[in-house]
Order: C-alpha cells, then structure tokens, then sequence
C-alpha cells in the first residue's frame, strides 16, 4: 500500500462492514484496519447496519447478502420493522433490501454512499438483484484482501453515477 508522509491515505475513511457472522466481521475489521482504515465498525443484520450508518459518518459499506437478524437480537427489532423509503417498506432482511432502503428512503443518511456486497454463489438472478438495488460491486467469497482493496481502488478512482427518478 502505498503510504504519503507516513500517513495512510485511508487513514480519514470509515468503512461499515455488516455480516451475520461475527468471525467473519471480526476478521474483515482487522483487515481493513491494517490495509489503513482509519475507522472500521461493525454490524451482524441490516436492522443495526441501519443504526451505525445514523450514529456514524461511514465513507464505504461491504455488507453480505445474508443478512438475517441475529436471533438473540430478535427481540429489539420490532414486530414488522421496515425502513419506510418512496418505493415501499422493506424489512432489511438481505443485502440487497438493505442497500435498496438505503438507496431510497428519504430518511437515508448517505443514499450514495458506495456498497460492496459479497456473495458466496454468483447466481445471475442474485447478482441482477443486487445490483438493480444499488450495489456498487459484488465480490465472491472467500474474500481475498487484495482484490477488496483493489475494488475499493477501482470505487474511488471511478465512482458511478447515480440517476434519481419517479
């Protein structure tokens, strides 16, 4: 990595990693706090992706498709929770509804934040929905470093457009 004056030039982005199983959590935060983040936190569901995302300014998300709400945590989502957004409710129960909600509802932090979505079978179907939900770049598990930090790269030095419309 390249590094200016010492200083990593990553080291003022925040990234939100949101995945359902905490090893992996974990292990994606240390990576991510070697390769230079200068913030990384964590979340296991969509429910409390959505929460950091309003407690924290986050520059990157990598979330994973399964995002089902942790079952000791079942009981702080209320019954029927959905982020409410101009297209519908959604109840953030994967990855891509996640980042749709996060894309559309009008009470959305950061809609244009960049998303990497990591999946663990490349299914045309999945990747087209994913994608059709605003996802900025999908990986497929096993994650390997490099190529998430080359993906990063390839999101700051070439950012999409984003088109809003009715």
């Amino acid at each position: 990595m390249v590094k200016r004056a010492g200083r990593s030039p990553l080291k003022d982005t925040s990234i939100l990693v949101i995945d359902g199983d905490a090893g992996i959590a974990s292990l994606m935060k240390d990576v991510l706090t070697k390769v230079g983040f200068g913030k990384v936190f964590t979340a296991f569901d969509g429910f409390e992706g959505v929460s950091k995302i309003k407690e924290e300014h986050v520059d990157f998300i990598i979330t994973d498709w399964e995002l089902r709400p942790r079952p000791d945590k079942l009981e702080l989502i209320p019954q029927n929770a959905t982020i409410t957004t101009r297209y519908g409710q959604f109840p953030p129960i994967n990855g891509a509804s996640f980042v749709k909600s996060l894309r559309h509802s009008p009470h959305s932090p950061n809609p244009f934040v960049p998303v990497i979505m990591m999946v663990s079978k490349a299914v045309s179907n999945l990747v087209m929905f994913a994608r059709d939900a605003g996802v900025n770049e999908i990986m497929l598990k096993p994650i390997v470093a490099e190529d998430l930090c080359d993906r990063i790269i390839r999101i700051i030095d070439n950012p999409r457009p984003f088109v809003t419309s009715s």
